[in-house]
């Protein structure tokens, strides 16, 4: 069972392109949004990660009944 930040992270480092050299499983959602340029991170980021937007609430709402879950 992955965490999903734990499991993004561990996507990186496992890609070749470690976000942080901490062990994925201490990775939190929130470790991963202060990774951003200019913001202060917990871990020392190996990659400043680059703000580019919010995913759009609808898109969940029309594949959930393209799937039948409505």
């Amino acid at each position: 069972m992955w965490f999903c930040s734990e499991f993004v992270s561990d996507a990186f480092a496992k890609a070749g392109h470690p976000l942080t050299l901490a062990q994925p499983g201490w990775i939190s959602p929130s470790d991963l949004l202060h990774m951003r340029e200019g913001d202060v991170a917990n871990f020392k980021p190996e990659t400043q990660l680059q703000y580019i937007g919010h995913l759009k609430l609808g898109i969940y709402i029309k594949t959930s009944r393209l799937v039948g879950l409505n």
